[in-house]
């Protein structure tokens, strides 16, 4: 019995061990992944409250010194040129957003949607492109980045809710409005996702850039490009642990599903040197959308960086995209 004892003890503490690392690495992966972002900034400040900003990049890295100029410089167009406005989730978040509106009457709106950990600043670019060509722009701070309520990151799952939210807004507002959608990384899946759901006739067509597929398969990738772990049995735990608190599951961030029911033409847009969601996800998302489509690739992109990388080809697409549903008689001839 004592023999016994000796060889099961140590086998059930090494279980245990086990048990135990797992747990600890699958809440670190929760927490790393779903964590919010300054949850407690006042709606009306600035985000990223005594949080220093990223530093200048080295000016021979020419793309992300151009994202840098870029976001600075139109990050204070915005504030200068919109109106801070709010509406309510369907789950009781206060949802806040910049809105620039045209000077002269305009039924064309544009809501722009920011990525994962990221704020409306590093899409003020964009905005400020779209409202040049005749876009009022809603610039949405999403639930869990510091502006708007939201106590953790859903990676998309309940911010398409708040997307058609903000559609009802604007159309509430103007019943005349005409909607497009845009979105970047996380705000590109959280695009596609909307299209899936039942949108008025207003919204008119939608845009993603390096949006990933599914969050399952995009944090399965991350836990090995990071850190070299299979998915079994940490993403599992994980799973588990979002579902018993967070009411979701990773697996039902699935845009290839939601693409098999939109109706709404959409622009599938990827950096091809994208190393944090994978390129792969473009041809994906295309192939699966039952709507409308088109698709650009940028050869020599990374994330997020297609329109510094080849600013031309980016905007001549998506400026004739839009033209084709907002402004036909002015559409680019590519």
């Amino acid at each position: 019995m004592k023999k016994s004892l000796k060889i099961f003890i140590p086998v059930i503490s090494f279980f245990l061990i086990i048990i135990l690392s797992l747990f600890l690495a699958a809440n670190y992966l929760l927490k790393e992944a779903l964590s919010p972002v300054h949850p407690n900034d006042a709606p009306d400040s600035d985000y990223y409250i005594g949080q220093p900003e990223k530093p200048a990049p080295d000016p021979s890295d020419t793309v992300e010194t151009a994202a840098y100029n870029s976001f600075n410089a139109s990050y204070a167009w915005l504030k200068e040129n919109s109106i801070k406005c709010s509406t309510q989730s369907f789950d009781g978040l206060k949802l806040n957003a910049y809105l620039a509106k045209q000077k002269d009457e305009c039924h064309n709106y544009i809501i722009t949607v920011h990525g994962w950990k990221s704020k409306p600043k590093n899409i003020s670019s964009y905005a400020e492109h779209f409202y040049q060509n005749k876009f009022n722009v809603l610039v949405p701070g999403m639930r869990g980045h510091g502006w708007s309520d939201g106590d953790f990151i859903d990676m998309g799952y309940f911010c398409k809710y708040d997307i058609k939210e903000w559609c009802s807004y604007i159309t509430q507002n103007d019943p005349e409005a005409r909607i497009a959608l845009w979105g970047i990384s996380m705000g590109g899946t959280t695009v596609m996702l909307t299209t899936g759901l039942e949108l008025p006739q207003n919204i008119l067509c939608a845009v993603e850039d390096c949006g990933y597929a599914s969050a399952w398969d995009q944090l399965c990738y991350r836990l090995k490009i990071e850190y070299n772990l299979p998915a079994f049995p940490l993403m599992n735990m994980a799973d588990s642990f979002i579902k018993s608190k967070y009411n979701f599951s990773l697996k039902d961030v699935d845009c290839l599903e939601a693409l098999k029911k939109s109706r709404t033409p959409i622009l599938f847009i990827h950096g091809l040197k994208d190393d944090f969601v994978p390129p792969d996800n473009l041809q994906r998302c295309y192939d699966a959308a039952a709507c409308e489509k088109k698709l650009l690739e940028i050869p020599e992109a990374v994330h997020a960086r297609s329109v510094f990388t080849d600013s031309e080809k980016y905007w001549s697409t998506v400026d004739a995209f839009l033209n084709k549903y907002f402004f036909p008689q002015e559409e680019i001839t590519e």
